[in-house]
Order: structure tokens, then sequence, then C-alpha cells
């Protein structure tokens, strides 16, 4: 089973410029949101942050994932890319923030586990995810023993009949007020060894509503195929022109992230989208949905082809695509947007 939220994925990443041009986008993005905060910070005199407030609160994960893959949805939104699962034979520790993921009040999260005990590295597989929040201007390192709500650990075990087993350990660790989750419901398993885990997440932390939760119940139908592949050729017809043609479709998917990191639109956009759609040094390529595979998410009210189509590549070093996360829903009025 293939699953896969970010605003992009980076493939084979090239050691030098490549890498630095898209590492530095975000850099800049990252910085010019502390700044703003910093300012709010001392000119509001403001000696404890209020964490309820998400310009102060960084919700995130913490991943240690190795000789496995997964997939991570957070209501039914892939986190990750969904044509392909994150993680391999190799061992990743890596943490990610995901205010733009979560909204105040219940939210659902799904995890895909596939253990890989033939791996090439002969490590043995293991899966972990700490969720939590923490103070939006500390950079914490991955599994440093900070506080976190929701612990789930996965790992293959050797029973005393022999062979081998999915061991599933998790606890709702209570530590932090502003956020609390069930226990993981085994909701399904698959013939290739995938298992799909779920939870239902309460965050007090003030994170904007979702408007898409309220579009239409998408119906795979040649019409409704037909007016998707529309709209989206029309959005990405328009970061072809350049960021300005683009900021008025990708309006209200700026001002919901924006408001879930606390900055303003204007500074999310421009350092953040705007340097992907706009970036010198690589080109948009041709909108292509011929062999892509309409998928559906958000609980059947958004839709996308698979692979994700609105993809820039680099100019200079050929394989190096940077790939923009958006997924569609139609509103009260019948129209397509973005999500937000």
């Amino acid at each position: 089973m293939k699953w896969g939220r970010a605003i992009t994925r980076l493939d084979r990443p090239h050691p030098r410029k490549s890498r630095f041009s898209r590492l530095s986008s975000f850099i800049r993005a990252r910085c010019s949101v502390l700044v703003y905060s910093l300012i709010l910070v001392f000119a509001g005199g403001i000696a404890v942050a209020d964490l309820k407030n998400p310009e102060f609160s960084a919700v995130g994960i913490d991943i240690n994932i190795r000789a496995a893959e997964m997939h991570l949805l957070v209501n039914d939104v892939p986190v990750f890319d969904p044509s392909e699962p994150f993680g391999g034979s190799a061992e990743i520790d890596t943490g990610i923030r995901l205010n733009g993921a979560f909204r105040k009040g219940r939210n659902t999260l799904s995890v895909m586990v596939r253990m890989l005990p033939d791996g090439e590295y002969g490590m043995e597989p293991f899966f972990r995810i700490d969720l939590g929040y923490w103070e939006f201007l500390s950079f914490p390192s991955s599994f440093d023993g900070r506080p976190m709500s929701v612990r789930m650990q996965v790992k293959l075990v050797t029973p005393e009949a022999g062979g081998t087993a999915v061991q599933v350990m998790s606890s709702n660790v209570e530590t932090q007020p502003l956020m609390g989750a069930n226990e993981p419901a085994r909701v399904s398993e698959d013939a290739d060894g995938w298992v799909l885990y779920r939870f239902d997440v309460n965050v007090e932390v003030d994170l904007p509503e979702m408007a898409w939760m309220n579009g239409e119940i998408l119906q795979d139908t040649p019409e409704m195929r037909r007016s998707l592949v529309q709209a989206m050729r029309e959005v990405h017809s328009a970061m072809a022109v350049g960021a300005g043609a683009a900021r008025p479709y990708l309006e209200g998917f700026t001002s919901r992230n924006a408001t879930a990191l606390g900055a303003p639109a204007d500074v999310y956009y421009e350092h953040s989208v705007a340097t992907i759609i706009d970036d010198p040094d690589s080109k948009i390529l041709p909108f292509d949905v011929t062999d892509a595979e309409l998928r559906l998410f958000g609980n059947g009210r958004l839709a996308t082809f698979v692979p994700l189509p609105h993809r820039f590549a680099d100019q200079e070093n050929e394989g190096w695509l940077t790939t923009m996360y958006l997924y569609y829903w139609k509103d009260g009025n019948g129209q397509w947007r973005v999500i937000h």
C-alpha cells in the first residue's frame, strides 16, 4: 500500500549548489518567523510564553526509524510524499514541526508501518514516534528527553514459539497539559506487511480551523476528474508565470499556514512559497497526470494525482526535484480550492 505534509519534497540532493539553494530558502523562512516572534516577545514584554498561542508553540513529532518504512497522516492528510514511504534499510532520526497539519481540538494521527527484517544493513527493525509541543523559539534535538505527550514504539520480537512478531508499545505520557491521546487502535493489515494504527489526538494549542474539512465529499467520476485537472492546471500555469501570479490561488493555503506558525501571511509566502516558485535555478516541469493515480485524502474531501504533479527541476543539477504538496477540495459553491 502506498500512502503518504510538508510544502515540498526534495529528491536526489546535489552535494553543493542545489542543496544550499533549497536549504537556504527554508532557513530564511524560519529566521523570518523567528525574528518576528522575538519582536512580539520584546514589544509585548512577555516573560513566559503562552503555549496556547501558536506564535509561541510548536507542535511536532520526533521520529526514529530503521529497517522499516512508514506513512504518516494527520487528519488523513499525508505528512510526506504519498507516492513512496518514509524510511528504508538505514536509520533515520529526525524531528518535524507540524503546526500546519493540526487544528485545535480533535485530530487523528494515522501511522502505517512495515518492518523490513531482511534489510541490506542487517539492522534490527525499529520504529518510534514521540508527539508533543514545545516553545516555538527553541530548536530541540529529537528525543532529547524534553516533555512530550504521546509515544508509540514498534519493534520485532522473538516469541517463545519461534518466528517473529511485531510488538507495539505506546503510552499517553500526560506530561503536557495542552495535548493528549488515546491508545493506538490497530485498524488493518495487508498482505505486503503494512499495518495501520490510528490515534485520536486532542490539541489545546489555538491552531486555526481547516476550511477543507467543511468541503464536499468527493466522488471519483469522469466529470470530477476533468474539473480537478482543469483546476490543477490553472494553478500550475500560474506558478509557471511566477509567485505573484500564483498568490491568488494560494491565498487560503498561505493564510492558514502563516496563522498556524504565528507569522504574517506576506512573510510566510515570501520566504517559504515564493522562494520555491521564483527560484532562478529551477524550472517548473510540464503539468502531466496522464499516468498518475487519482487519490482521495482528508476522509474523502481532498483530491490529487499521485505522483504529485507540481514539480520543479534544478536547471544545473539533473535529478534534483522539488515537489509542492498541494491537495484540492471543493467549497460550498463547488469551486476547487487549494488545501487550507
